[in-house]
């Protein structure tokens, strides 16, 4: 063990540092690697969603529904970019749905 004597009150051990910084360095690069794996996280599941989007607009309900059904096979066989890409239509599908659903709702109670 190396010891190096700066002052009387200040004895630094430079084994105890060096292995401190190595310690350090596999810490960050473990966080590094968690941080790459959330990145590149699975998609997200849009079933439920689209369910919900049946009861507002069928025909295009059921298009959500088939493309989230879709998007859910692709990730199953690891096609994680086609399942992104499914799950933006799949989205993109519900809100408009939702905006239909909801404004012939409003245009229904507007006139009673």
């Amino acid at each position: 063990m190396a010891k190096l004597i700066i002052s009387k009150e200040i004895i630094v051990n430079v084994d105890e540092l060096q292995r401190q910084s190595s310690i350090n360095a596999s810490s960050h690069i473990r966080y590094v690697d968690v941080l790459k794996t959330s990145e590149e996280s699975e998609p997200v599941d849009f079933i439920c969603p689209s369910g919900l989007a049946i009861l507002c607009c069928l025909p295009l309900g059921i298009c959500a529904m088939l493309a989230a059904d879709t998007a859910i096979k692709s990730r199953a066989s690891g096609d994680h970019d086609k399942a992104r890409k499914k799950n933006t239509v799949a989205l993109v599908l519900i809100v408009v749905a939702l905006v239909i659903g909801s404004s012939g709702l409003l245009i229904y109670l507007s006139h009673i």
